[in-house]
């Protein structure tokens, strides 16, 4: 059952689980739309013994805040945690929205067996296949904590796992070690193609961490877009 309904701010809380940090940039750009525009579409709420929970909309209830608004257009639904759970990680895998996969991964341990049976049933349920949930559980349970940082910004979902199959002492060797090489393929991707020596381009070649992999494997790579010819 849902129920649509303007809210007042003030009974509104943040949900426990952050499956993306709040970004303040993001938050000011739709206070400027809201404030020209309105709201396009309401938030989603859940339900709670002493008020409202935050399904999907942080940033717009974060930009209503901004604009010193009182009430919020909301569709309450009424859900329990883990139907909630379940919903948040649904609706930002399917806008393609950057999850941090260690929270993700702690929401799947938290929803099986709680609300599924088993990862088979939990993949289905949210559309992804049964080792994108392992991999995410996996990232949760073995990252060292002080890479998470670097997650999107340095290392990406690839270089993580396969840093996960280290042990904690050696994590952060490897980390450092594919971030270094992205910053000499940045670093020689940045000057024109002409001034790049024979050798910078067969090192590029051998160590390639373009946008598209990430990785370092043999493929070549042109040097002026960074990406595989």
């Amino acid at each position: 059952m849902v129920k649509e309904t303007n809210v007042s701010l003030n009974r509104i809380k943040s949900s426990k689980v952050k499956l993306r940090q709040l970004d303040p940039i993001v938050v000011e750009e739709l206070a400027r739309s809201i404030d020209k525009k309105g709201l396009l579409q309401p938030i989603t709420l859940r339900e709670t013994d002493d008020g409202y929970e935050i399904v999907f909309g942080e940033h717009r209830v974060a930009a209503f805040r901004l604009l010193g608004l009182q009430t919020i257009p909301a569709y309450v639904k009424y859900l329990d945690a883990y139907e909630a759970l379940e919903e948040k990680i649904v609706e930002n895998i399917h806008r393609n929205l950057f999850v941090d996969p260690v929270v993700e991964g702690q929401a799947y341990m938290a929803l099986v067996p709680s609300k599924h049976k088993d990862i088979s049933s939990l993949a289905a349920s949210i559309g992804k296949s049964p080792q994108y949930v392992l991999d995410r559980m996996r990232i949760a349970q073995k990252l060292d904590p002080q890479l998470r940082p670097y997650i999107g910004n340095g290392l990406t979902i690839s270089n993580i796992l396969a840093i996960c199959k280290d042990k904690p002492a050696e994590q952060i060797t490897k980390a450092r070690a594919i971030i270094d090489r992205r910053d000499i393929v940045k670093q020689i991707l940045e000057k024109p193609a002409s001034e790049v020596p024979r050798r910078q381009i067969v090192q590029i070649h051998e160590i390639c961490t373009c946008p598209k992999c990430g990785a370092k494997h043999s493929k070549k790579q042109d040097a002026k877009s960074g990406t595989h010819a």
